[in-house]
């Protein structure tokens, strides 16, 4: 059984940091602790390093995807602007057609009145 709370123990690269530099009492409560307690300390110890450094691969790869999801939002946003365009110079495109075609029909809808105008001069003077 550990004789100390885990909490009060910090590893840093082996060596035993924190209130057990500070407190000789603490440090002499170490010292009495036998190998097994002092494995034990290590060994909660290294299990807490390892979930830590889960918890920060985790963290690390919830932030590459929200960076994936926002550097996607952005050229989902420059496509939009481009397709945006697109749209516009096919919407002009199709006015212009538009317009064509109208200018088409009303030359040959005048065209047309021209000649049965011809047509009603001539058989008025066939008449005549």
């Amino acid at each position: 059984m550990c004789l100390l709370h885990c909490d009060v123990i910090k590893f840093v690269d082996g060596e035993v940091m924190g209130l057990f530099k500070k407190d000789r009492f603490q440090n002499t409560k170490l010292r009495k602790l036998s190998k097994i307690e002092l494995l034990e300390i290590m060994k909660k110890q290294e299990e807490e390093n390892e979930k830590l450094r889960q918890q920060i691969q985790l963290l690390t790869n919830e932030l590459q995807e929200q960076k994936m999801k926002f550097s996607s939002v952005g050229s989902l946003a420059e496509a939009a602007i481009g397709i945006s365009g697109i749209i516009e110079a096919a919407e002009k495109a199709a006015d212009i057609y538009v317009n064509g075609a109208k200018k088409m029909y009303y030359e040959q809808q005048e065209a047309y009145a021209r000649y049965q105008q011809k047509v009603l001069n001539i058989d008025d003077k066939n008449r005549e």
